[in-house]
């Protein structure tokens, strides 16, 4: 259980830190809302997707018979979130169709693949 909770608060951080960039680096937020609001609801939203993607992950390490150790969770969450970050902004900057279908299947693959990284438990 404690390396799902990691890989949430790693994919979480890395979703905030990109946040961040998105509303004070590139300025991509609401004039009328400003940056503050802008932030405020972007870590909220990033929340949910740490907890999708810590779902995800933890569902297919059961379903794969995978163990991680806590080392190995923070980085996949950290290499995994930075990997969606970087796929929904080229996305997005190439005005795909359903950005945001595309941006919540991939909420649930990457996890997914990196939770097929782990030892096989019973080895």
């Amino acid at each position: 259980m404690r390396p799902v909770l990691v890989f949430g608060a790693a994919s979480w951080a890395t979703f905030l830190v990109a946040c961040a960039l998105s509303v004070y680096a590139f300025g991509q937020f609401g004039q009328v809302s400003g940056r503050s609001a802008a932030l405020q609801l972007e870590a909220w939203l990033s929340l949910l997707g740490a907890l999708v993607a810590a779902g995800a992950f933890g569902i297919a390490s059961a379903l794969l018979g995978r163990a991680h150790t806590q080392r190995a969770a923070f980085v996949l969450g950290v290499g995994g979130s930075v990997l969606l970050v970087a796929s929904c902004w080229a996305l997005t900057a190439n005005q795909v169709a359903g950005t945001a279908y595309i941006a919540f299947a991939l909420l649930i693959a990457v996890p997914s693949v990196a939770a097929y990284t782990g030892q096989a438990v019973g080895s």
